[in-house]
């Protein structure tokens, strides 16, 4: 017998593709990689050409493949124009999973950052959740916005500045509506910062500047502070929604 016709038991064949016995058994029954032949004891004997019919399974089915799909492929008349079309829905079908996972991911990141700051978030519902996520976001937004308008800012300063060396003379009118504007926006976005919401009641409330800088900071945890409303006294957390 040639090299090409040789034989192999189930163990064999499930040592060349690396899978257990019981998955070559598995798709002998769903009639995917059949034996070519059995031995006088009733043994199952597979060709090379059957090896080679289960590795493509097996690659399939890493690719995320379901036993349907690959049988359709492995049956179809077409095989070329029906892999693609299943291999391109698959990569759709990954996408879609793992934007979902992100999304989930960043959601629990965002109740990981309320439980370090040592108290139960107060989250009941989905609906709180995704309010969480919109002032988180809106947090980000504020920052970034923040950051850019400084930087153009202080680009402004810098022309003041260069303006001032080639003419030997400061412009003042330049240099002040630069300095205004910079305060202005350090001053709002302060504001902003300094609204708070209190963990106990649910108010919204806000403390002075002054006040702001002053008063004890917990990081994550937010500010050491009380409450107007109810009285309560202790970390609080910024408010985003109120930039």
């Amino acid at each position: 017998m040639d090299k090409s016709e040789e034989e192999y038991s189930t163990g064999e064949v499930a040592s060349l593709c690396g899978v257990s016995v019981r998955t070559v058994q598995y798709y002998d029954r769903e009639k995917l990689v059949c034996p070519s032949s059995l031995s006088e004891k009733g043994w199952r004997k597979y060709t090379k050409a059957d090896v080679e019919r289960l590795k493509c399974i097996c690659l399939y089915k890493t690719l995320g493949f379901s036993l349907e799909q690959i049988r359709a492929v492995m049956e179809s008349d077409r095989p070329l124009s029906l892999l693609t079309g299943t291999l391109e829905a698959q990569e759709q079908d990954l996408t879609r999973r793992i934007e979902s996972l992100a999304d989930m991911r960043r959601k629990l990141r965002a109740v990981c950052e309320e439980t370090e700051c040592g108290r139960m978030p107060p989250l009941k519902s989905v609906d709180d959740l995704n309010r969480l996520m919109v002032q988180k976001a809106a947090a980000r937004r504020a920052f970034w916005e923040n950051v850019a308008t400084v930087g153009a800012i202080l680009s402004l300063l810098g022309l003041s500045v260069g303006l001032a060396i080639y003419r030997g003379h400061m412009p003042i009118p330049l240099f002040v509506i630069a300095t205004a504007a910079l305060a202005g926006r350090f001053l709002c976005y302060r504001g902003g910062q300094n609204t708070y919401i209190c963990p106990e009641c649910g108010q919204k409330f806000r403390i002075s500047f002054a006040y702001g800088c002053l008063s004890r900071s917990g990081g994550a945890k937010g500010r050491m502070l009380k409450c107007p409303h109810c009285g309560h006294r202790g970390w609080m957390n910024n408010d985003y929604q109120s930039f």
